[in-house]
């Protein structure tokens, strides 16, 4: 959904995992890192028994009460 920011992986040829943050900006997104406007730190991803796990950690928000998410 185009506005909405995402944690992202993939697996490479060699079965390495790479994660990372980014922004959907259009229709056809780059799928570049981006920083997103919440700070998230520690993305990683693993892939076990045929399934793709994304990590990340919320850094805490200060005055902001709440947020939206996609799943």
């Amino acid at each position: 959904m185009i506005g909405s920011q995402a944690l992202v992986a993939s697996r490479h040829y060699n079965d390495s995992m790479i994660a990372y943050s980014t922004s959907i900006t259009s229709y056809n997104p780059s799928m570049q890192p981006w920083e997103l406007s919440i700070p998230v730190s520690d993305i990683s991803a693993e892939y076990v028994n045929e399934q793709m796990i994304i990590f990340g950690v919320l850094v805490p928000l200060g005055n902001q009460t709440s947020f939206n998410h996609v799943w």
